[in-house]
């Protein structure tokens, strides 16, 4: 499962800040919401990028042990 988000005008450089920020957007959404808190998963991969100009995108991946 893959979620992913983006702000605009959030400031330069990624912050703790904006990790929590994104994770709080993604569990006001009921679909994003089921899916960080599925029982199945076992594994979270993070990423956020910052283009310098105030443009963040960050994804989770979520994936279940085999």
């Amino acid at each position: 499962m893959t979620i992913v988000g983006a702000c605009g005008g959030c400031g330069k450089e990624p912050t703790r800040g904006d990790i929590r920020a994104f994770i709080a957007d993604w569990e006001k959404q009921n679909t994003y919401r089921r899916q960080l808190l599925d029982a199945a998963v076992s594994h979270i991969g993070f990423v956020i990028r910052a283009d310098g100009d105030g443009k963040k995108v960050a994804a989770a991946i979520l994936g279940q042990a085999r």
